[in-house]
């Protein structure tokens, strides 16, 4: 058993167990009216930008969270980048949610986006390195992922089962390099809702940006600080990342994308 803070224990039962939360997975050390004003934002207006301080800072002082940003320095380069491009490292993992309070580990299966959605690298079934087992238990990688349950709950409140995916990116540019956090430019990803939250960045660039369905921009900020993070509702609104550069060695965006499919 593993207590993160006061009140919150997480129980993970290994192999392909649920993950058991006590209060619910939906309830995360946050207070729910501000989980319920977020959510309304997103449902409002397709999108909402959230600063790091929303998650609580018991969170970003645990160990796990350190050991969390720490494992990104491992990630495998995305084989599937065209022309032999070496600026997107990348794990994928799948779980199923009950959204009233139980994780589950799904199989593991190819990552696919149609080509309407990807014209990078849609309608290819791509075979990306599985999240490691001691990133998929890491309890703050679980708590980000109960808080994005609760948004995710008050903007669909009748759906109660879900696909959720999660994506590690490390982004890096060289001098004379820039690195591309969405090489296939202005994009919708396919999924019901999804949120970005920023681990570490040391680069100029990367700015998270955010459009109408007929490309007027509509917002446009920086994630600077850890867990600094942006919540989309995908078929609402567009979204690009611009490319990042190097301060003056290599410049490095971490990121995870926590993705949300309705079943």
């Amino acid at each position: 058993m593993i207590v993160l803070t006061a009140g919150l224990e997480l129980v993970y039962e290994q192999p392909r167990g649920w993950l058991e939360v006590n209060p619910p997975l939906f309830y995360p050390d946050i207070a729910p009216a501000s989980v319920v004003e977020v959510a309304g934002r997103v449902s409002d207006s397709g999108f909402e930008f959230v600063r790091g301080s929303f998650y609580g800072e018991a969170l970003l002082a645990s160990n796990y969270w350190r050991e969390l940003a720490a494992s990104f320095r491992d990630l495998p380069v995305d084989r599937y980048l065209a022309k032999g491009a070496d600026f997107r490292r990348r794990r994928y993992g799948r779980f199923f949610l009950d959204i009233e309070g139980k994780l589950a580990d799904a199989p593991s299966a190819p990552f696919v986006q149609a080509r309407r959605y990807n014209s990078y690298a849609g309608d290819v079934r791509r075979y990306f390195d599985e999240l490691e087992p001691t990133v998929r238990q890491n309890p703050s990688l679980l708590l980000l992922i109960a808080t994005d349950a609760a948004v995710v709950r008050a903007v669909f409140p009748t759906r109660r089962f879900w696909r959720v995916e999660v994506h590690q990116f490390r982004i890096t540019a060289r001098p004379g390099a820039m690195g591309f956090p969405t090489p296939e430019g202005i994009h919708r990803d396919g999924n019901d809702i999804f949120a970005i939250h920023l681990i570490d960045r040391d680069c100029r660039g990367g700015q998270s940006r955010v459009y109408s369905e007929d490309g007027r921009p509509l917002a446009k900020r920086f994630l600077k600080r850890p867990l600094d993070s942006l919540y989309v509702f995908d078929s609402v609104v567009l979204h690009d990342v611009s490319p990042i550069q190097t301060k003056g060695g290599c410049g490095v965006r971490d990121v995870i994308n926590i993705d949300f499919f309705g079943l």
